[in-house]
């Protein structure tokens, strides 16, 4: 009976831990980027601020059944703060995340700004930020530029103009020549219309999209 019992509690504690790791993937999936939205004075850069982080992804982690438990444990490096957080799910399992961090009590010419009650407030907060932030794997805008940079916009579709449609033309001549020497149906490759009629939208209007044609025809020949 002991023996049973043993291998009852294996699989249920199994069980829940794939149903921890199925429910992480999916709140992974749906967490949105934070952005910074708050400045500091000292160093001119932005930084999202941890109640900020909380109203995006919260209401995400709740949904898929997390809680979780913030506290501190022994070990840390000196001056340092080792913040420790239990990430509980619903169905039973639990990991606890950790990290160490220097005490934030001095500023940018190492100069003291703070008491040391104010440090430990300070080091709790953004470490809770973080570790939260790293635990549910969760994007930040301006990463790796310190908030001061503006991110790039992503590529969108490119869209040819009147002017771009009638270049593109000229440049495609040589293949339009290669289709009619090699007898190939230039529907596997462009449309049966004119390219003059072709819908701005579907202009190929990159090198890249005119070097795809050319690996089209040459697949051809």
């Amino acid at each position: 009976m002991e023996r049973l019992l043993a291998m009852q509690e294996r699989i249920l504690a199994k069980n829940a831990e794939v149903a921890f790791n199925t429910a992480m993937q999916s709140a992974q999936s749906e967490m949105p980027v934070v952005v910074r939205d708050a400045t500091n004075p000292s160093t001119n850069s932005k930084y999202a601020r941890l109640e900020s982080v909380n109203a995006l992804i919260k209401p995400v982690y709740t949904q898929h059944g997390f809680s979780l438990s913030f506290g501190s444990a022994d070990g840390a490096p000196a001056n340092c703060f080792r913040l420790t957080c239990l990430v509980a799910h619903r169905n039973g399992h639990s990991r606890l995340y950790q990290c160490d961090l220097p005490l934030d009590s001095t500023g940018m010419k190492g100069l003291p700004n703070k008491t040391l009650m104010h440090a430990h407030g300070s080091t709790m907060s953004y470490g809770r930020r973080y570790l939260t932030l790293l635990i549910f794997n969760v994007s930040i805008s301006n990463e790796d530029t310190d908030g001061n940079l503006k991110p790039p916009k992503p590529p969108g579709p490119a869209t040819a103009t009147e002017k771009t449609r009638a270049y593109v033309v000229a440049q495609l001549s040589d293949i339009r020549q290669q289709l009619h020497a090699y007898l190939i149906d230039r529907g596997v490759v462009m449309p049966d219309e004119a390219l003059e009629a072709w819908p701005l939208e579907s202009v190929p209007c990159t090198p890249k999209d005119i070097a795809a044609l050319r690996s089209k025809v040459e697949a051809y020949k």
